[in-house]
């Protein structure tokens, strides 16, 4: 199989993510912890931008050997760049038929930490931007 065409998606999607924590923020109430696609359809951002995008055939032909992997995703329901790219990425997912039980998604707080992630600790994958799609293969390995 070609190497996956997701590392030339990932390193645009890293470039632009969101880094720095915003202390001016205080009293804002932020989702944290694993989220299930269900409960990012609740989310107005998600509906509208997952409508708006289509992927092209191009990309997902590259992407076809996706489904023999995982994915995890750290985003932030604070974030621009999360509302913005995990809706098309979760559409593009869709798009290839991906076994939904091998796609994991967890919110962090501004400072990318995370008391909800239980065995999936962000720290673990050196979590410094959100949002990050990390692929591992069957052993759990990144890929």
């Amino acid at each position: 199989m070609r190497r996956l065409k997701v590392w030339v998606l990932i390193p645009l999607l890293w470039l632009g993510a969101c880094k720095n924590h915003d202390s001016r923020i205080k009293t804002e109430k932020i989702k944290t912890g694993k989220i299930s696609i269900k409960n990012l359809e609740k989310y107005d951002w998600y509906g509208a931008e997952y409508n708006r995008f289509v992927p092209k055939q191009a990309l997902l032909d590259s992407l076809k050997g996706l489904n023999n992997y995982s994915v995890l995703i750290f985003g932030g329901d604070w974030c621009s760049d999360t509302k913005f790219y995990l809706p098309q990425f979760i559409k593009l997912l869709s798009a290839l038929n991906f076994p939904k039980e091998h796609l994991s998604i967890y919110f962090l707080d501004r400072t990318k930490q995370c008391a909800n992630c239980g065995e999936v600790p962000p720290e673990k994958y050196k979590v410094t931007r959100v949002p990050t799609f990390i692929i591992l293969d069957k052993s759990g390995n990144e890929k």
